[in-house]
């Protein structure tokens, strides 16, 4: 009867080790536009109804999510992917308003990798973990666009 009463004390514990173990997936890869050139900032974030994570995007457009060690990373599944942060300062022809409020950061990339409803990428990390994206570059068009909007006081 006390074994009995031990193993029901231990299961619990074995099935936590059992289900709760490991299964994290290390992601990888590299940012660029379509002529080779490296995205150099940013971070790349994953999305999905479970859960979000995000990693620094490196000046040679690498990223990694999660180490090579056992307990990080992040969990199997599909995500959907956007960047965020992507931005430089504007240019030395946008002046100050005269409320005080500063102009925005120059985007490098398509507004639509902004967004993960809009970006089009999606990494299913249980197909691999080497995920290269290549995006587009924020056209004049946008850039204008955001300039105009500050000068407006929008």
């Amino acid at each position: 009867m006390k074994h009995h009463f031990f193993l029901l004390l231990l299961l619990p514990f074995g099935l936590c080790f059992l289900g709760c173990g490991g299964g994290q997936s290390h992601v990888g890869g590299k940012v660029s536009f379509p002529d080779g050139e490296p995205l150099p900032i940013g971070r790349l974030c994953f999305v999905n109804e479970k859960a979000n994570f995000s990693c620094k995007i490196q000046k040679d457009g690498t990223f990694r999510i999660g180490s090579r060690n056992d307990g990080d990373g992040i969990p199997p599944g599909v995500y959907k992917v956007y960047i965020e942060q992507a931005v430089v300062p504007p240019p030395d022809t946008v002046k100050l308003r005269d409320d005080g409020v500063l102009p925005p950061g120059i985007p490098l990339i398509a507004g639509k990798y902004f967004d993960s409803q809009s970006s089009g990428i999606v990494c299913d990390t249980n197909d691999g973990r080497t995920l290269n994206i290549t995006v587009e570059r924020a056209t004049q068009e946008e850039i204008d666009a955001i300039i105009a909007r500050y000068e407006a006081g929008m």
